[in-house]
């Protein structure tokens, strides 16, 4: 049979296989664990980028709509001063006509 100091450093080396196997496993949880904490914090970041990107978005559609409404407004006071411009050839007319109104009788 096997010698009892055989047996004895077998069940030595035995013990030492489970420590280092348990030292993997120990290690492997460690990485896992750090990868899992690395992974959410990426998600969470590229979502953070993500709702900056939409604000973005959102803020340039208003100021589409910004040009939209200054362009409208410019037209608007375009047409104002064509129209006092109108306004005031009329009051010229009529004021001309009273003149000339007046001059006749």
């Amino acid at each position: 049979g096997v010698s009892k100091e055989k047996y004895e450093q077998l069940l030595k080396e035995m013990e030492r296989e489970k420590e280092e196997r348990n030292k993997l496993k120990n290690q492997y949880k460690d990485l896992k664990s750090y990868i899992d904490k690395d992974t959410a914090d990426l998600i969470a970041e590229v979502q953070e980028r993500d709702a900056v990107i939409e604000s973005m978005n959102d803020k340039l559609k208003d100021l589409d709509e910004l040009e939209k409404l200054e362009a409208e407004l410019d037209w608007e006071k375009k047409q104002r001063r064509i129209d006092e411009a109108k306004i005031g050839e009329l009051r010229n007319a009529i004021t001309q006509d009273k003149r000339d109104i007046v001059a006749d009788s």
